[in-house]
């Protein structure tokens, strides 16, 4: 059982930390679809296949996975040390603290002209 399954099976469920989902057996399913994809596109519509294409395919669908949050923390696991070299932070961004807006009396002999009413087929509403 030295086949291709045997090796990817083992490639995908050495780790310590892997489970189903997780990066490290995303990537080689990355490369296998690009090179699938890649080398049709060389076959049938005559493009030049080139690692190089295969490369960065990967390189930029992993960002893209994130960014869509099909990637949460839990599928980093083990593997957190090399999110930088896909420009991908894992911690949450802290927000600002609270603004607090409130509307102060006009000074003196002033006054205040509401202009954001709201118009509705010709008739005034609101």
């Amino acid at each position: 059982m030295e086949g291709f399954q045997y090796r990817f099976q083992y490639w995908c469920f050495s780790g310590q930390f892997v489970r189903q989902g997780q990066i490290c057996t995303i990537v080689p399913l990355l490369i296998f679809w690009f090179i699938w994809t890649t080398r049709n596109d060389a076959k049938y519509q005559d493009i030049s296949m080139e690692s190089k294409q295969i490369i960065s395919k990967v390189y930029h669908t992993i960002p893209l996975l994130h960014t869509s949050r099909l990637f949460r923390i839990i599928h980093w696991h083990g593997d957190m040390d090399i999110t930088p070299l896909f420009g991908i932070s894992l911690t949450t961004p802290s927000l600002p603290p609270p603004v607090l807006v409130y509307w102060r009396t006009p000074p003196g002999r002033s006054y205040k002209v509401n202009t954001d009413g709201c118009v509705k087929d010709g008739f005034a509403s609101g």
